[in-house]
């Protein structure tokens, strides 16, 4: 059975959109095809668990350049703390400067809500601090309501809708940094 994969997206940014740039907008779309072409995977691959879905996801983003890990450390050489390090990472030159998106899949319980938001946030203010005012994207990925059920994840989980509500009724105002949130989605 062929499924329909579509992508809830929303944009939440601490200051104007006038400060989104043409490269943003086409790493956003880059990133939607990838998560498109991994959730095929997952599902040809017969679904499984989050690790799974993860993998799948991993894969086709690092076709589109993004590595696995954060891959910066303190000028001192120290490795960077397990709370600044995400799921993906990219780092482009492209004409109106260099950008880093740094991103976290979000297939946990509500609990962790604040901390998947806040945590691609303080990734992203280590590594402006460290490297200069480059454009910075942030991206956290999860499933939609109605998706999370096909997957077998039960109510507990978090989904768009969850991270939506928080981010629109408070979280958004800590970010210093845009963030694009994509709910995965298939029918």
């Amino acid at each position: 059975m062929s499924k329909d994969i579509y992508l809830g997206h929303r944009h939440f940014d601490p200051r104007t959109s006038d400060l989104i740039t043409e490269t943003s907008i086409r790493e956003v779309e880059e990133i939607g095809q990838a998560l498109r072409l991994g959730t095929q995977v997952f599902i040809n691959e017969g679904f499984g668990n989050s690790t799974n879905l993860q993998r799948c996801l991993r894969d086709a983003l690092n076709l589109q350049g993004f590595v696995g890990k954060t891959p910066f450390v303190y000028l001192d050489g120290r490795s960077v703390p397990a709370n600044f390090e995400v799921d993906f990472f990219r780092q482009s030159a492209a004409p109106d400067g260099l950008t880093h998106i740094a991103g976290e899949f979000a297939f946990d319980n509500r609990q962790a809500i604040g901390t998947n938001i806040l945590k691609i946030d303080l990734c992203l203010r280590k590594l402006s601090f460290s490297s200069g005012e480059e454009s910075t994207l942030a991206v956290l990925v999860t499933f939609t309501r109605d998706s999370r059920n096909l997957a077998n994840w039960d109510n507990g989980v978090a989904d768009f809708q969850d991270y939506e509500d928080y981010l629109s009724q408070g979280y958004a105002r800590y970010l210093t940094h845009p963030l694009h949130l994509f709910g995965i989605g298939y029918s």
